[in-house]
């Protein structure tokens, strides 16, 4: 996966996560809507000052767009399959916040606490 394409799924990702509209976080970061759109299906180039005006809307470092995700695995009784401990090892360790990961819906703490 190339770099845009991280961005735009890791945007997407996170606006998701913070139920917050294409056109609302537009609107709040003071670009225009299309654009962001553009954006998230990796079609355009974003710039430096645009990372930084969403970042700030979405209340997250400019770095979590580039982070790749983890890959999480769930068994039919909702627990966390082989990589469970690999997901608890990095929150605990700081390299990813447990408010980042969700897991077919469900919040990763509560998996991680149940």
């Amino acid at each position: 996966m190339d770099l845009r394409q991280l961005f735009a799924t890791n945007l997407r990702r996170i606006r998701h996560d913070r139920k917050i509209s294409q056109e609302q976080l537009a609107h709040d970061a003071g670009v225009d809507r299309a654009y962001l759109s553009r954006e998230e299906r990796a079609v355009t180039y974003v710039g430096l000052e645009i990372i930084e005006k969403v970042a700030a809307v979405l209340e997250v470092d400019p770095a979590e767009f580039f982070r790749p995700a983890l890959p999480a695995r769930i068994s039919k009784e909702g627990r966390l399959g082989p990589l469970r401990p690999l997901a608890v090892s990095r929150v605990r360790s700081g390299l990813i916040s447990p408010a980042e990961i969700s897991v077919y819906g469900r919040p990763f703490q509560s998996i991680v606490a149940g």
